[in-house]
């Protein structure tokens, strides 16, 4: 079965909202619960952020400007069998980063993402993270 990614559309996110919001919980932990399922909503409806369904998954994603050029940056993935989508997800945020000029897509993610990231194309850049309590 060919998988399909689908923009959830602003308007329309409120109808989706019970089964996105489980998912946006349950991946924003690894971002350290700075997003909540609240604010990416907002963002979605604001269009500062875009949500894409691919079979039973959640993907968000920004176009974040920078001085010298854009990024599209995957903010959130939460779903399961992701080597069943992850191929067809990528090539559709390719093409959506070339769209809109950017020069890279980025994000960030479990260690467990790395084989298929990889095969992918995508380099694994370290981020260093020192939590202020």
């Amino acid at each position: 079965m060919e998988q399909t990614v689908e923009q959830v559309r602003p308007e329309s996110v409120d109808e989706l909202r019970d089964w996105l919001i489980p998912l946006f919980d349950s991946a924003n932990h690894y971002f350290l619960d700075l997003l909540t399922a609240d604010s990416i909503i907002d963002g979605i409806k604001d269009g500062t952020k875009q949500c894409f369904v691919c079979d039973d998954s959640v993907i968000v994603s920004e176009v974040t400007e920078y001085p010298n050029g854009k990024v599209l940056n995957i903010v959130l993935v939460a779903g399961k069998d992701a080597d069943k989508w992850l191929s067809k997800a990528d090539a559709f945020f390719t093409e959506m980063a070339k769209l809109n000029g950017c020069k890279a897509i980025i994000t960030t993610g479990r260690i467990g993402w790395k084989k298929l990231n990889a095969s992918l194309g995508y380099k694994m850049y370290g981020e260093y993270r020192k939590e202020i309590t």
